[in-house]
């Protein structure tokens, strides 16, 4: 698959267990990892879309992580994603457009984070309180 999508790097893939088992070994041999979405986890009630790009923070067998929308695709060489965004904040970085400049905005479709379990119970706290569904545990 990383040939298909002009990267060096390696792709993982978050697949809920709701998808089929013919389904599932498709997407399976077309990436190098494959990952449970862990749904249980999803204790804000998120919409799917959100806790898709929430758990990839869980992934902590990674150094660093571009998330990109499953509607997203591929043109061009996507290495330079990986290695042109800062990261030194700590912060996840929105990647629309180009680094330094007018064109990148806050468009969380493609994003460049480090994993970090910190983050995900973080922002799932912060879901739990806005959306009202119940302790933070």
């Amino acid at each position: 698959m990383a040939h298909r999508v002009f990267t060096s790097r390696k792709l993982a893939v978050l697949v809920s267990r709701n998808v089929s088992n013919s389904m599932r070994e498709v997407v399976r041999s077309a990436f190098d990892f494959f990952f449970y979405l862990e749904d249980e986890l999803n204790t804000a009630g998120l919409k799917n879309e959100e806790f898709v790009k929430l758990s990839a923070f869980t992934l902590k067998c990674f150094s660093k992580l571009v998330f990109l929308e499953p509607t997203m695709f591929a043109v061009k060489n996507s290495d330079d994603i990986f290695d042109n965004y800062d990261l030194s904040s700590g912060l996840p970085t929105a990647v629309v457009g180009q680094p330094g400049t007018d064109d990148v905005d806050d468009d969380l479709s493609i994003f460049v984070a480090h994993p970090c379990l910190q983050v995900f119970r973080a922002l799932m706290k912060s879901f739990q309180t806005r959306n009202g569904t119940g302790n933070s545990n």
